[in-house]
């Protein structure tokens, strides 16, 4: 589960007008009727009503999915995304006392198999030393031709959701978690084979990170959160100082699109205000299905979803004219909260998933996304077990009693935003810093289309057109095209909005065709 938002701000509501649906009861009157139907049911006579009892269950308190409906577009509607300030550039000292990545090093795993080409470290770098700010990592550092390899640093989205979880234990980590929660297994599709693996649960109360300043998760920000990132990658090379030296590549997800860019640009800052031996060798970002523009991401939501035949042409063109000229106006959200509530029951983060739980009666009241989610729950049980994460030095002191993916108090603690990242990605160009944007099409969290807005947005200058690359000799991964600032632009053919967790391999490909440079190779005619 990724990309925590706050449904809460736009429960389920019954129809504003009775023109479009005139025989709806109330949802109480529907569910006073259910409940009464089921008191003089059994079970099998009930089955054939569990997608409607579904569509009418309550939209979950917090439904992950909705990155751009529940979070970004209440911000907009507020007044509290803005610009993002290009020259900030935060206090990020190096503490007195980094600490020693021997430390840090794991000797085994539970149900660890042996040699998973990595050498494994956790533990937590100090971000503020007088709030008692700290950051917990997963570092896995490659075995083979790893003098040559870069550092990937990898941030999940939300805000509030564990990169450790998402991304290290359930993307492109050396190892996932196995079925059951009790054990993890080699993954042969990890970015191990060609990067060293820094993952970071960013921010505070999001994973095993935590802060012993109790104001400290009354209130986030973008530019707080960056900050605070900007502050773990300069006090994690001095823990792990033989990476010092090293190119760095800054990758992640979703809301990462905004989080990413703002700590590249406070490197950038920071490498210029600094003495040549203490720069960071930042080489490129990597964005997958990553928020990048406030507006233009709403509109490609709202075509993808008309284009896959999920929201009616009456409900696009009232969206298109409440939003066109004004798209801060209540009419505005008036009419998104309306095609918000269509699309309720469906799992964002991949349209082509399949339920994977049993179909029993109990599973009519969990959450949408709860019905797609099996191995994120197995996830869950492994870092949840006292033993892992005894073996992973985390500080069983303020360790969460119940360990989640996304922390959603982050999110609805969540002040000020950046309305878009695109000046940032622009001076990062300028910069010689390549950046990488990739999407699953099978995506409704930030779908392809929003990437491809957003891209246009920039006025590049096009060199390398549309064409497919491919991951073998036949078979066609996805399309790509280039500019000539460094941008590159892919899609992956089937994958959802976590692109490394349902094509794992094709995203391999993908990378280290961007790696060698060979990601512009025509072998069709581009378009």
């Amino acid at each position: 589960m990724q990309d925590a938002t706050i449904s809460s701000l736009h429960p389920l509501k019954t129809p504003a007008s009775t023109k479009e649906r005139p025989t709806l009861l109330p949802f109480s009157s529907h569910l006073t009727l259910l409940v009464s139907f089921c008191l003089f049911t059994t079970m099998d006579s009930l089955l054939p009503f569990i997608p409607l009892l579904l569509f009418l269950s309550p939209v979950s308190s917090v439904h992950p999915g909705r990155l751009i409906l529940d979070f970004i577009t209440p911000k907009l509607i507020a007044g509290n995304a803005r610009p993002w300030n290009l020259t900030l550039l935060p206090d990020a000292p190096v503490i007195a006392n980094p600490g020693w990545k021997d430390a840090d090093h794991i000797a085994a795993l539970p149900g660890q198999p042996p040699h998973s080409g990595a050498r494994l470290y956790s533990g937590y770098i100090t971000v503020d030393e007088k709030a008692g700010r700290h950051f917990f990592y997963f570092f896995a550092e490659a075995h083979n031709n790893s003098t040559a390899f870069p550092l990937i640093l990898w941030l999940s989205g939300g805000p509030g959701c564990s990169s450790v979880g998402a991304g290290a234990f359930h993307g492109h980590g050396p190892l996932l978690v196995s079925q059951g929660g009790k054990s993890v297994v080699k993954s042969h599709y990890s970015w191990i084979n060609f990067a060293h693996l820094l993952f970071v649960d960013s921010a505070v109360g999001t994973g095993f990170s935590y802060s012993d300043t109790p104001s400290d998760y009354q209130i986030y920000s973008d530019t707080s959160v960056a900050a605070d990132n900007l502050r773990f990658v300069v006090n994690w090379l001095a823990r792990f100082p033989d990476h010092a030296n090293r190119d760095i590549y800054l990758g992640g997800d979703g809301y990462a699109g905004n989080l990413i860019p703002q700590l590249a640009q406070f490197i950038l800052n920071r490498n210029n205000a600094m003495p040549r031996p203490v720069k960071i060798h930042l080489k490129g970002l990597l964005l997958g299905n990553p928020l990048l523009d406030a507006m233009e991401d709403r509109w490609g939501l709202f075509d993808t979803l008309w284009s896959h035949g999920m929201v009616s042409q009456r409900m696009h063109d009232a969206i298109k004219k409440e939003c066109l000229l004004n798209a801060r106006n209540q009419g505005c959200m008036a009419a998104i909260e309306k095609g918000s509530r269509v699309v309720a029951p469906l799992y964002m983060f991949d349209l082509t998933a399949v339920v994977c739980i049993d179909k029993n009666l109990t599973d009519t009241w969990l959450s949408v996304d709860e019905h797609y989610e099996c191995r994120e729950r197995d996830v869950a049980a492994y870092l949840g077990s006292p033993e892992v994460q005894l073996a992973l030095h985390v500080n069983p002191a303020k360790a969460p009693k119940k360990w989640t993916q996304c922390n959603t108090e982050v999110a609805k603690a969540y002040g000020d935003i950046t309305d878009s990242a695109l000046p940032i990605l622009k001076n990062l160009l300028q910069h010689n810093i390549s950046v990488l944007v990739y999407s699953g099409d099978a995506d409704a969290v930030v779908p392809a289309m929003s990437s491809r807005l957003s891209i246009k947005k920039m006025r590049l200058s096009k060199t390398i057109p549309w064409h497919a690359w491919y991951t073998s000799s036949i078979e066609a991964g996805g399309f790509s095209e280039g500019y000539k600032e460094g941008l590159s632009f892919a899609t992956v053919r089937g994958a959802g909005h976590f692109v490394a967790k349902t094509k794992g391999p094709q995203l391999q490909v993908l990378l280290k065709l961007h790696f060698n440079g060979s990601l512009g190779n025509l072998s069709i005619p581009g378009i």
